[in-house]
């Protein structure tokens, strides 16, 4: 059975089309396998391509992953958000642990400067303290980097009073 788009059928066509992609942006391997496999019949070839595409140094896992991990920081993501969006990318756990311990990130600092930017938005809600910590979670910050982050915001609170 023949999938649809198989219009990759040949070395040259389907590492153009691998090519074009990484000219954009850095994609995992298995980003790159899920794009591209259904635009062939041919899976070992798509893997011959992507094996080739490493040995340039073209494609990187670990190059992709610092990459996409220093940008969730600065979008204010925790670890474990990170974690769990960097595994979604297809990415080896233990290639995802070195990248975030590899990080000169101080997650407590970063969980203070996301709530200091949702808080106002939160200023006059009674349940302020609930809803940070919900956003917190939610942005993937560990329970105690967030109630460090809660108890700093409150204490900047009270001092502008």
């Amino acid at each position: 059975m023949q999938k649809p788009n198989s219009e990759l059928d040949d070395l040259t066509s389907l590492k153009s089309a691998a090519v074009e992609l990484l000219a954009r942006r850095d994609y995992s391997r298995h980003e790159l396998t899920r794009k591209l496999s259904p635009r062939t019949t041919q899976p070992q070839l798509l893997q011959q391509v992507l094996d080739e595409l490493v040995e340039k140094g073209w494609q990187s896992d670990q190059r992709f992953a610092q990459l996409y991990a220093r940008s969730r920081c600065q979008r204010g993501h925790g670890p474990m958000r990170i974690r769990q969006d960097m595994r979604q990318k297809g990415l080896a756990d233990t290639l995802i642990s070195q990248t975030l311990e590899s990080l000169d990130i101080d997650w407590f600092e970063l969980a203070h400067e996301a709530a200091q930017k949702k808080i106002n938005s939160l200023a006059n809600d009674p349940k302020w303290r609930e809803k940070l910590y919900r956003f917190l979670g939610y942005r993937g910050f560990l329970s105690e980097q967030i109630q460090v982050a809660i108890e700093q915001v409150q204490q900047q609170s009270e001092r502008s009073y």
